[in-house]
């Protein structure tokens, strides 16, 4: 019951429906049920904001919405063996970023060796064109 003697309807949250704590005291009353909940719905906006059309260009599908999503998301270790050993254009893009890394003097002494030894191994077995 509110100070009046009218009853306070308990709000849901608009992310994940669970309830939403009140809030004590004077000022705005609380959105959504958690921090988590709060982060995912702005999280959503901005990739609605970002994925928005331009002027005369027609609204985004929910497809587009969980491509972008499935996308920029971050793989597991497991997730990324398994995209990069089923794509040569993929394997290609690590190899050239950790080019540098192998051939750095500070990183020889590191298990960058047998990266480098593994992948001279794995460029002998490649056949010439």
């Amino acid at each position: 019951m509110s100070d009046d003697g009218s009853p306070v309807a308990q709000r849901s949250c608009p992310v994940c429906g669970d309830p939403v704590p009140s809030q004590p005291g004077a000022g705005r009353p609380n959105r959504y049920c958690s921090s988590k909940c709060k982060s995912r719905a702005a999280r959503q906006r901005r990739i609605e904001r970002e994925l928005r059309p331009k002027r005369g260009a027609r609204e985004p599908d929910s497809l587009a919405i969980d491509e972008h999503l499935r996308l920029t998301r971050q793989l597991s270790r497991e997730e990324a063996i398994d995209l990069v050993a089923g794509d040569p254009d993929a394997l290609n893009a690590v190899l050239a970023r950790v080019k540098p890394m192998i051939a750095s003097p500070t990183h020889r002494a590191t298990r960058w060796r047998d990266v480098a030894a593994t992948v001279s191994t794995l460029a002998a077995m490649i056949p010439e064109d």
